[in-house]
């Protein structure tokens, strides 16, 4: 808050209970290491000038976005060994040029095979008409700066379309990338179908601005934001699905949807929201849609399913959260509907209809810890009725409050 009054924007003082146990930064290989600090609309990162171990305090080279401390909620350093944090992973040390790597079982020196590739993408299409990809893995791609102006050239990505029609990703893996799995920009009539798209320095996959008829089925999308904090599934386009997909390990929104005519369905949503600010497991503004039979937890202090200003007649019916606090949020919409969905969360939980009018929240069933307190934005909603609450008791039972 001290940063935040004065408008510091280069020095960084941080919390040594927030490291792994016994760890400092002492040894930080400052030539390598850079630091991400999420703030509310954007997230700004900065190399390390000068690393005051002993007082918690970094000095960076260039200047945050923002006052540090301003609407940001903790930081991740990127490219040093307390960020290995399983087998498999890896860093470049870039003060001694080599790759530091975490082997998996069984792996010897002798039998490890390592491929970097310096490629900014694999498939770069422009125009294109009926593309089909099936059953191909695309993977190491680099990540360059130049590549990152999607009207003015490729983009850095596995797969970068520029108004593509009639496009089909079937039973493709997509792994390993710097930059991002799937870019395309005013796609019409897209499609990625049983494909995993995993492990990304940028978003997995991204519907551009504008376009319709784009769908993610049937697929996971895993561990994208990996260079920076950002979203797993971008659709900007209209009459999409997200259907049947498992989206998990995301540190920003997991689904980010600024649509209308869509459908969110019979997702299993989880780990999302964990280094960002604003968002949340399902994130966008949409109008005259559903959102039905999803699986959602362990989202975090953020909302699950959140319709932003603009959203109107949406639906949400027969989905499952648990181990959310704050399950639904619905920010200056209209004729939103929640009903017969199913809610449990062994601790206070909130549903905010936050500057919103002729909302509808009924026919729930609800499991907790405590009954709900009176949150000032429930009083958006016309009607709050007939919904079901179970009170978790000392034995570990619900009863019926």
């Amino acid at each position: 808050e001290e940063a935040w009054a004065t408008g510091n924007r280069t020095v960084m003082k941080y919390d040594r209970l927030a490291l792994p146990k016994g760890y400092d930064f002492r040894d930080l290989d400052i030539k390598s290491a850079w630091v991400t600090v999420p703030q509310e609309w954007a997230t700004t990162r900065s190399y390390i000038l000068t690393n005051d171990w002993q007082n918690d305090t970094f000095v960076y080279k260039s200047p945050m976005g923002m006052a540090i401390g301003q609407f940001n909620s903790g930081f991740q350093i990127v490219n040093c060994r307390v960020g290995m944090r399983h087998p498999g992973m890896w860093m470049f040390e870039k003060s001694r040029k080599r790759i530091v790597y975490w082997p998996r079982e069984g792996e010897k020196p002798a039998n490890i095979r390592a491929e970097i590739s310096r490629s900014w993408g694999i498939v770069t299409a422009i125009g294109s008409t009926g593309l089909r990809f099936s059953g191909l893995v695309f993977e190491n791609c680099a990540f360059d700066p130049a590549y990152t102006k999607p009207f003015f050239g490729p983009m850095s990505a596995a797969i970068s379309l520029r108004w593509p029609t009639r496009t089909v990703i079937d039973g493709c893996e997509i792994r390993n990338c710097a930059g991002q799995g799937v870019f395309a920009i005013k796609p019409d009539q897209i499609r990625v179908l049983r494909s995993h798209v995993h492990h990304m320095g940028g978003e997995c996959i991204n519907y551009f601005d504008g376009g319709k008829q784009g769908t993610v089925e049937w697929s996971e999308v895993d561990h994208a934001g990996l260079l920076g904090v950002t979203m797993g599934i971008g659709m900007q386009l209209n009459e999409c699905r997200c259907v049947g997909n498992r989206i998990h390990d995301i540190p920003a929104t997991g689904v980010t949807m600024w649509t209308a005519n869509s459908v969110f369905a019979s997702n299993e949503l989880y780990r999302c929201m964990f280094a960002s600010r604003d968002g949340g497991g399902l994130y966008g503004a949409f109008a005259d849609c559903v959102l039905h039979d999803n699986y959602v937890h362990d989202i975090g202090g953020w909302p699950g399913l959140s319709a932003d200003e603009g959203s109107q007649r949406d639906l949400y019916y027969n989905n499952r959260f648990e181990n959310c606090f704050w399950p639904t949020h619905i920010h200056c919409a209209q004729n939103v509907t929640i009903s017969n969905n199913v809610f449990r969360n062994d601790a206070p939980m909130r549903w905010s209809f936050q500057g919103s009018g002729h909302g509808v929240f009924c026919d729930n069933k609800i499991y907790t810890l405590a009954m709900p307190t009176n949150d000032a934005y429930r009083e958006n909603c016309d009607f709050w009725g007939r919904n079901e609450f179970f009170v978790r008791g000392d034995d570990g039972s619900y009863k019926s409050a």
